[in-house]
């Protein structure tokens, strides 16, 4: 039994495969390049929970702590290699707030970094 050959130039020929043929090329282009040129992404993850830390402050000295009427929530900017980036999740942050008195706060709206990290998980 003798096996069917491919014929490329009856292939080539047709229109259809000949444009199926191209938007797959280029995409396969599209993708590479995306993942060797373009490796940096930025992100940005809302309503992160913010804990206060006030050890070893004039806070504790003084036998004070913070009091929220809600818990308090940030937005954190994230930038870096797209791979990291992108498995990111909202409980894989933690952002602190130290020496909140020691800083000279006064009561009102405050646009301040905060540091954050990846959370410890157990």
């Amino acid at each position: 039994m003798k096996r069917p050959s491919i014929n490329f130039k009856v292939l080539f020929d047709n229109n259809k495969f000949l444009w199926f043929f191209s938007f797959l090329f280029a995409f396969l282009i599209w993708l590479s390049v995306v993942n060797t040129v373009y490796t940096t992404a930025d992100r940005t993850i809302n309503n992160v929970p913010v804990s206060f830390d006030t050890t070893g402050t004039s806070l504790e000295a003084l036998g004070l702590d913070v009091v929220l009427d809600s818990p308090m929530t940030v937005s954190v900017d994230l930038s870096g290699e797209r791979n990291v980036v992108a498995d990111v999740e909202r409980a894989d942050l933690q952002v602190q707030v130290r020496h909140l008195a020691d800083r000279g706060c006064h009561p009102g709206v405050h646009d301040d970094d905060l540091p954050a990290r990846l959370a410890e998980h157990a």
